[in-house]
């Protein structure tokens, strides 16, 4: 995993950034309308900068959020939809072949693109985890209430199929061993659920 330290120390080494860490550190101190301002600068300075250096920041920041888990602090919501989004959009358009930005959209077809393309990569097979495990443990988590599978049973199955392969991929064996339990918990209770409901119909 990277060291969001390190990653820091890459973004201070971006000079055109020091109104962003300036935001950072004015909203830690609880300086929320100083920190707005500061936010505001940099994102007129961003503007500024060329594609190659708005989106090697684009990568650094989104991996400080990732590794720190922390994204209301390093990715404030209008920086990421009013300046982060658009940018990514264009770079997926210029560099379709190009795993990273797919790895930092919002959608998570632009996440499995980004998998596809880099199979190898730890943080996009963890994001896209996240995402497949998530999605599922909502579809199914009112089942021992009572209620209906929520969505579609036979799909949960062959997303999590889709995305068994990638989790071999996971180096951290801990991390990898938790993942594909909780898949394969996933993956049977949504078969169960498929089977059942097509022996009603």
């Amino acid at each position: 995993m990277f060291d969001y330290q390190i990653i820091l120390k890459e973004i201070e080494a971006l000079k055109w950034a020091d109104k962003y860490l300036d935001y950072v550190q004015l909203r830690n101190k609880g300086l929320k309308k100083k920190a707005q301002i500061k936010l505001g600068e940099f994102f007129a300075d961003f503007i500024l900068q060329n594609k190659s250096s708005r989106r090697e920041f684009i990568d650094l920041i989104n991996k400080v959020a990732f590794t720190t888990n922390d994204y209301s602090a390093y990715l404030p919501f209008n920086m990421h939809r009013d300046l982060l989004l658009p940018e990514i959009i264009d770079w997926i358009k210029d560099e379709p072949l190009n795993p990273i930005p797919y790895k930092w959209s919002s959608k998570w077809e632009d996440n499995k693109k980004s998998l596809e393309l880099n199979p190898q990569d730890q943080i996009a097979i963890e994001k896209f985890a996240n995402y497949v495990i998530g999605k599922i443990s909502m579809n199914q988590h009112e089942l021992p209430h009572g209620y209906p599978y929520d969505g579609n049973a036979d799909g949960d199955a062959s997303l999590i199929d889709f995305f068994e392969k990638f989790a071999l991929n996971i180096t951290d064996v801990e991390k990898q061993k938790k993942i594909l339990n909780t898949l394969a918990e996933l993956k049977q209770c949504a078969i169960r659920y498929g089977l059942s409901e097509k022996r009603r119909s």
